[in-house]
């Protein structure tokens, strides 16, 4: 598994796997001679399914930092407000 399998579900794994097999076989196949244009559609397609695992990732990643940020700036307004 990758490092983006924490953040997707089984199902979603599944559906991808599913679609970067039927993309492989596409393009060794009715893909070798497809325009640049047709590329571009069918990895917008995968993309549609990857990013968001990947948005989910980055945002897991970050959150720790942000939950930080927010509660020292919780802390110094309700410093200021006590004062």
């Amino acid at each position: 598994d990758s490092n983006l399998a924490p953040y997707c579900t089984e199902d979603e794994k599944n559906a991808f796997s599913t679609a970067l097999e039927n993309m492989e076989n596409w393009l060794y196949e009715d893909g070798f001679d497809a325009t640049k244009s047709v590329y571009i559609k069918q990895l917008a397609e995968l993309k549609k399914m990857g990013n968001p695992i990947e948005n989910r990732q980055h945002e897991a990643k970050c959150r720790p930092n942000a939950m930080n940020m927010l509660q020292k700036t919780l802390e110094k307004y309700q410093s200021w407000l006590n004062t």
